[in-house]
C-alpha cells in the first residue's frame, strides 16, 4: 500500500508557489534515491521501539521538503527542534502554530540575490492538512504500533485524537494485527467500531467520553488487553457483557451510570486496578462478592456511598482504597479484614470516628482521613508512613501519634489545638510536618512558643509547613 499511496496537496500561500506532496515511488522517480536513503543520509537512526513511527514522521517530512527546496524554500529550525514540515516542535506541545522558511530572492534592504527567511502561519490550512496526514498513517498501519495517542500516534494537531477521516479507513483494513495502543476518545460512539475487533494484539484501548450505552462481549476477545478506559459514556451495571479474560489488569468505569459493582466483572482473571468513582453507587454497600477478580487498588472517588460496605472483607488482596468525597460516617469494623491494605483514603466524609480495627492494619503505610469530624484517634498500626488528619476537629494531639514510629509525614493542619503541641518533639523519624492554623488564636506570648517549636523541630531534621 505504502509504494502506491499517492498524496496530493496543491496548496497556494504567500511567497511559496505550488507545493506537492509526491508518494514514495514519485519521489524515488524524480530524486533517484529512495526516502530511506535519504532519511540515512541526513544521519537518522531508528528511535527505540517507535523507530518505525519516527521513521514515517521524517518520511512525509522529506516528500513536502524536497517539493520546496524545487522552488528554492529551506525550512529553517522551531526553537531548537524541528520533526515535521507542519511546525511539530516539543516547545510548542504539538500545536500547529508556524514555522519558518527560507527562500532565494531579492533582498529589499541590500539588493543582492540571497536567503530571505518568511514566517508562514499554517492554522488557516489545517483543516485542509489534516486529512491528508491522517490518510498517510492510516495507510501504513501495517508499520505502527499506537494510533491516536500523540507524538507516538499519528496525528499532530491540536487534539491528538483519531478523526473521522482515518475511522473510516480503519473500517476497511483486513487486519491491525500490529496495533497495540488505540485512541478512540472523544468521537461520539455509540457503539465500539468493528476495526477494534481486528486489532488482535491490542493492549491498551481508550474509548472515554463517547455515548456507549453496551460493551459487548466479543471485546474481551481480544486476548492481550491489558487497559481499557470506558469513563463518561451511558453504562449502567447490566451493560457491560463479559468472558473469561485473564489479561486485563486496570478498568476504568467512572462517569456512567453504574450503581454498584457488575457482577460480569468477575470473569476478569487479572484485574488489579478497578475505578468506579464518579457514579451513582447506592447499592454498593449491601452487595454480596462473590468470586473477584484479585483487585488491589480499588476507586469508589465520589460515588454518592452513605454507607461503608458491608463485605468490604471479601476484597482479600486489596492494596489501596478509594472513598473520598462520599457521604460516610462511619467505617465498619470489618474494614480489619483487609490484611493487605496499604493505602487507605477516607478523606471528605462525615466521619465522627475511626474503628478500633483499624489497629489490625498490619500493612498498612498511609491513612488520609483530612476533612472529616475527628476529635480522636483509635490505636494505629506502627507501620504508618503517612497520616493526613488536617482540617478535623482535634482539640489536642491525639497520644496515638507519638507511637508511630515508622511516621515520615504528618498533617495535623487546620485543626483547633487548645495549647501547642510539644508532644511533636517526640515522634522519633518525623521528616515533615504541615501544621498551619493547627491552634485557636495564639496570644503573643504563644507565637513566640510557636516559632521556638518549630526551630526545635527544624533542628530534628523536621521540615515544618
Amino acid at each position: 500500500m505504502k509504494h502506491i499511496l499517492t498524496l496530493l496537496l496543491l496548496i497556494s500561500m504567500p511567497s511559496l508557489g505550488q507545493i506537492q506532496v509526491l508518494s514514495e515511488l514519485d519521489f524515488q522517480a524524480q530524486y533517484g534515491k529512495s526516502l530511506a536513503e535519504v532519511f540515512l543520509e541526513e544521519g537518522a537512526t531508528p528511535h527505540s521501539n517507535d523507530g518505525a513511527v519516527i521513521a514515517r514522521k521524517q518520511r512525509l517530512q522529506y516528500v513536502l521538503e524536497a517539493q520546496m527546496k524545487e522552488n528554492g524554500l529551506f525550512l529553517a529550525d522551531i526553537n531548537g527542534y524541528l520533526s515535521m514540515t507542519f511546525g511539530y516542535s516539543k516547545q510548542q506541545n504539538l500545536s500547529l502554530a508556524t514555522f519558518t522558511v527560507m527562500r532565494y530572492g531579492i533582498s529589499k534592504e541590500t539588493g543582492n540575490y540571497e536567503r530571505i527567511i518568511d514566517t508562514l502561519s499554517l492554522k488557516s490550512i489545517a483543516p485542509k492538512l489534516k486529512p491528508i496526514i491522517e490518510t498517510f498513517y492510516v495507510s501504513h498501519i501495517d508499520e505502527m504500533r499506537s494510533l491516536g495517542e500523540g507524538p507516538n500516534g499519528f496525528s499532530f494537531f491540536n487534539d491528538d485524537k483519531l478523526g473521522s477521516t482515518s475511522l473510516a479507513i480503519l473500517e476497511n483494513k483486513d487486519t491491525l494485527g500490529t496495533l497495540r495502543s488505540l485512541d478512540l476518545s472523544n468521537l461520539g460512539l455509540t457503539k465500539i467500531p468493528k476495526a477494534v475487533y481486528k486489532c488482535k494484539n491490542l493492549e491498551k484501548l481508550d474509548l472515554s467520553n463517547n455515548a456507549l450505552k453496551k460493551v459487548p462481549r466479543k471485546l474481551w476477545s481480544l486476548k492481550n488487553l491489558k487497559t481499557v478506559t470506558l469513563t463518561k459514556n451511558l453504562l449502567t451495571d447490566k451493560s457491560i457483557k463479559t468472558k473469561r479474560q485473564d489479561s486485563l489488569s486496570l478498568l476504568n468505569l467512572q462517569f456512567n451510570r453504574i450503581t454498584k459493582m457488575p457482577r460480569s466483572l468477575r470473569k476478569f482473571g487479572s484485574l488489579n486496578d478497578l475505578f468506579l468513582g464518579n457514579n451513582y453507587l447506592s447499592n454498593f454497600h449491601i452487595q454480596k462478592f462473590k468470586k473477584l477478580p484479585p483487585i488491589k487498588n480499588l476507586n469508589l472517588y465520589n460515588g454518592g456511598l452513605k454507607a461503608f460496605p458491608e463485605n468490604i472483607g471479601s476484597f482479600i488482596y486489596l492494596e489501596e482504597l478509594d472513598v473520598y468525597y462520599n457521604e460516610l460516617r462511619a467505617l465498619s469494623g470489618n474494614i480489619g479484614q483487609l490484611k493487605n491494605i496499604k493505602t487507605l483514603a477516607v478523606a471528605n466524609n462525615d466521619l465522627w470516628d475511626l474503628p478500633q480495627e483499624l489497629g489490625q492494619l498490619e500493612k498498612l503505610e498511609t491513612l488520609y482521613a483530612h476533612h472529616n469530624k475527628l476529635d480522636k484517634l483509635p490505636e494505629l498500626p506502627v507501620s504508618i508512613k503517612l497520616l493526613d488528619v488536617g482540617y478535623n476537629q482535634f482539640k489536642s494531639l491525639p497520644e496515638q501519634i507519638l507511637y508511630l514510629s515508622h511516621l515520615k509525614e504528618l498533617d495535623i493542619s487546620n485543626n483547633s489545638f487548645e495549647k501547642l503541641p510539644q508532644n511533636l518533639l517526640e515522634i522519633q523519624n518525623l521528616a515533615v510536618l504541615f501544621m498551619a492554623n493547627c491552634t485557636v488564636p495564639l496570644r503573643e506570648s504563644e507565637k513566640v512558643e510557636l516559632e521556638n517549636l518549630k526551630e526545635n523541630l527544624e533542628s530534628k531534621g523536621v521540615e515544618v509547613r
